[in-house]
């Protein structure tokens, strides 16, 4: 059956038997690399809401990237990014992917959200005063311009001249634009007076029109803006925009936690194996750090984890250090090879195939993954896209796809291998430097093998003995290996295989090798070079 990269992958996972296992216990353990995690995030997201919660923002950016990457539907709920209790405005893009995901986890069942602990114990307003605040406009609406625009900005929207950025609007006589966070288009509003005569989705980038709609749900631009429950003006002059991240819970009797926004009755929360034993530690922390202004009549802004977790349909699995033998996933993460093409073709040649891996190699772009093609051309690999259906019947892969780290797969039946750039070579950009160096000499010596006799332009006739890593002064990087008289070695860096050529002499008797040390190679130049003056 043909199967695209996700589902080929997912297909070894044996991710059926967690799901049971889920099934009968509410709280399971596995033991997985993070590399793995968007894979098991797609299978589950069918059947569940599912929360990946990291220990902290780096580590959510590295798995909503890989999603993004895999082009599986997720979205991402970000920290605030002002110190608590200081004064400073939270980035707009921040605010709007949070007040995002409310609206997308309050109206639709099953997905992917990305948040860090911190994140996800955090307060939020109620979700009534949340609905309160979404603003419908429909065809045939009669609407008064002042009041929409000043509903706007009560709703944290900037009045710009051109809308471009999520939570940005703008009124040019009977035209107003508005782009809300939910949205990855904005709306055009065109009025006959006060009457709406047509809404048209449009492209914020290129200003055209994409196709028309009836309605528009306009939702706030940040969830610190909603409708309040306590209003007065003793604390209207308390609060002020700067210090609003953190007074905003003032304006209400009661909060609500991110899980008290799911419509979806079936939660599955997945916890990165760095925060399991540190649920407590993290949330002491932060009591200590910010004791002072919780002294000084603040409240605090985080809910206690316990608390958001009781009395939920929740199902949990935790990402763990601990081998759970009921769990059997053999998925290990990929130990960087750092000893460059050589090594690595040897690898494959002499373990990962005779062992029965399957082999991916992912690169960002088609035009390395031509040049690994080349490179690895005797071992027979085939360029893939990530979302082409194929039967998957060869062993050794180019995947056309920007990953950051690789791992392992073992079952009884096959074995898989992903390597990515950084795997290889610790860094993306000494990857596709050293890619374009081999490719090149390949290039350059398309028709020596080893064992062939090549010239060296300064050192004369010598053999080609093949592509060697060799550590130089704490540093390894690839030489190409020519043999000389006395079975001298000559190591020539790979940028230098320009001075290298292959022996084109007659082919009736095999050629005297010249010494690294010897004078024969200078006189035979001298003299080719006084022949032709």
């Amino acid at each position: 059956m043909k199967k695209n990269f996700i589902e080929y992958i997912i297909s070894r996972l044996n991710l059926e038997s967690i799901n049971n296992k889920l099934l009968q216990s509410n709280e399971i353990l596995i033991n997985v690399p993070n590399s793995i995690i968007p894979f098991i995030l797609n299978y589950f997201s069918k059947y569940y809401l599912c929360f990946y919660i990291s220990s902290n923002e780096i580590e959510s950016d590295e798995i909503y990237d890989s999603l993004r990457s895999l082009e599986i539907q997720s979205y991402y709920f970000p920290d605030i990014d002002v110190i608590p209790y200081s004064h400073g405005l939270p980035s707009l893009d921040k605010l709007s992917d949070r007040i995002n995901v409310l609206y997308q986890i309050s109206r639709f069942n099953n997905g992917i959200i990305i948040s860090s602990f911190e994140s996800f114990i955090r307060k939020l307003p109620p979700l009534d005063y949340f609905n309160k605040s979404i603003i419908e406009i429909k065809l045939n609406d009669t609407i008064n311009i002042q009041k929409l625009e000043q509903d706007l900005v009560n709703l944290s929207y900037n009045r710009e001249a051109k809308v471009i950025e999520p939570g940005t609007f703008s009124i040019r006589g009977d035209i107003i634009d508005i782009f809300p966070p939910n949205s990855k288009d904005a709306y055009r509003l065109s009025l006959f007076g006060n009457k709406v005569d047509d809404i048209r989705i449009f492209n914020p980038i290129t200003q055209l029109s994409i196709s028309k709609t009836d309605n528009l749900y306009i939702i706030p631009a940040s969830e610190f803006s909603l409708v309040k429950e306590i209003i007065n003006n003793e604390l209207q002059n308390e609060i002020i925009e700067t210090n609003l991240h953190y007074k905003f819970i003032k304006f209400y009797k009661t909060y609500n936690s991110l899980l008290d926004y799911v419509k979806n009755p079936n939660i599955l929360l997945i916890y990165s194996k760095w925060i399991n034993n540190e649920i407590p530690n993290i949330e002491k922390r932060y009591q200590i750090k910010f004791n002072d202004d919780l002294k000084n009549n603040k409240d605090s802004l985080l809910i206690d984890h316990n608390e958001i977790i009781k009395n939920k349909n929740l199902k949990i699995i935790k990402n763990s250090n601990i081998i759970n033998d009921n769990i059997t996933l053999k998925i290990s993460e990929v130990t960087e090879f750092g000893e460059g093409f050589s090594q690595l073709y040897k690898n494959i040649e002499e373990f990962y195939l005779p062992n029965n891996y399957k082999i991916f190699i992912s690169v960002e772009y088609e035009d390395l993954a031509n040049r690994l093609l080349h490179i690895l051309g005797k071992l027979n690999p085939i360029i893939i896209q990530k979302d082409k259906k194929i039967e998957f019947n060869n062993n050794l892969y180019i995947l056309i796809l920007n990953f950051d780290h690789g791992f392992t797969i073992n079952n009884k039946d096959e074995n898989i291998l992903l390597l990515t750039e950084s795997d290889i070579s610790g860094k993306k950009r000494l990857f596709r430097k050293r890619i374009r160096q081999i490719d090149t000499i390949i290039e350059d010596t398309e028709e020596i093998k080893e064992g062939d006799y090549v010239v060296h332009i300064n050192y004369g006739i010598g053999i080609f003995r093949g592509i060697k890593r060799i550590n130089v002064l704490g540093k390894e990087k690839d030489y190409i290996l020519i043999e000389y008289q006395n079975k001298e070695k000559l190591f020539v860096p790979l940028e230098q295989s320009t001075l290298i050529g292959k022996y084109i002499g007659g082919a009736t008797k095999k050629p005297e090798l010249d010494s690294l040390g010897g004078k024969r190679w200078i006189r035979k130049k001298e003299k080719v070079k006084k022949s032709i003056e």
